[in-house]
């Protein structure tokens, strides 16, 4: 605002009075989108942002309270949602690029970030890098599953705090090639995964180390089809750590193999599976292991 003075006629006794004038108001972004050479870049502030992006076609929309702008031409898409309390939905369920690029930096704050690839589409690969930061963080991937010789990256760092990270992952479908690579960091985090039947020349590699803290690892997977291939590693660190997992059958010359260590700590390890499954577990460093195995 500004001073502003208002002349009248002057009258025996009367003086000018001063009067305030509101200027127009000026709306100033939290969240900005800016893009070069096929790079996206999402950057937020200190502020609690919820950001959308969605994906139509070759066409990338970001959307933050009553901002909205798309682009055309993304192959790189970062993320940099810093201090907050943020809420980060990427959809890229519908898009037509072959091959995709996703960074997500969390920074500080307790964030949520949601990714959703539907159904990836024959011969297309997306790469996930995502580094949730400090704070208690959720993270969600869903994916209803891989087309033939589609191919996904997943790079998960959860950070310092209790974190909750969640993947929903359907069919690795003909010649398809999953590689997921998650740390969970210190804290008391949570990793819920649910993974598809692993069908002939496919191959799922999974890594998970837990870090430091009392985590709870439970893993729901399906069958490994003939000639498929699925490799499962669990590193959980120190910490009272609980593994519990399920597995389906595994076909003629599968190559199937599960790895867990608990590491330091009272933790346990309880295994449902076929009678089968057994010869393809090694387990290490857990006091206690339940095995129940059926047929």
């Amino acid at each position: 605002m500004f001073l502003h003075t208002e002349k009248k006629v002057a009258h025996h006794g009367q003086r000018s009075r001063p009067q305030l004038e509101a200027l127009e108001q000026r709306w100033c972004p939290a969240v900005t989108s800016t893009f070069s050479s096929g790079t996206l870049t999402v950057t937020g502030d200190a502020r609690s942002n919820n950001i959308q992006i969605v994906a139509n076609g070759d066409q990338i929309t970001v959307t933050s309270g009553r901002q909205t702008q798309s682009f055309s031409g993304v192959d790189s898409l970062t993320a940099d949602l810093r201090g907050g309390r943020d809420r980060l939905n990427i959809d890229l369920s519908s898009t037509s690029s072959q091959t995709l690029n996703v960074t997500v930096m969390g920074g500080s704050g307790n964030d949520s970030v949601i990714a959703n690839l539907n159904q990836l589409s024959a011969s297309s690969t997306v790469n996930l890098d995502v580094n949730l930061g400090a704070g208690h963080d959720r993270f969600r991937l869903q994916d209803n599953g891989m087309s033939t010789d589609a191919n996904l990256s997943l790079n998960l760092d959860a950070g310092t705090g209790n974190d909750f990270v969640t993947l929903d992952l359907g069919v690795f479908n003909q010649g398809s090639q999953a590689s997921l690579m998650l740390n969970l960091g210190a804290g008391a985090d949570r990793l819920r995964t649910t993974l598809g039947d692993v069908m002939a020349d496919a191959n799922l590699q999974m890594t998970v180390s837990g870090g430091g803290g009392n985590d709870r690892t439970n893993l729901d997977g399906g069958n490994t089809a003939a000639n498929g291939t699925a490799a499962l590693t669990f590193d959980l660190g120190t910490g009272r750590d609980y593994l519990t997992a399920r597995f389906g059958s595994v076909g003629t010359n599968a190559t199937f193999t599960v790895t867990g260590d608990g590491g330091s700590g009272r933790d346990i390890a309880r295994i449902n599976a076929s009678a089968a499954i057994d010869a393809f577990l090694q387990l290490s460093g857990f006091e206690r292991t339940f095995r129940n195995f059926q047929g």
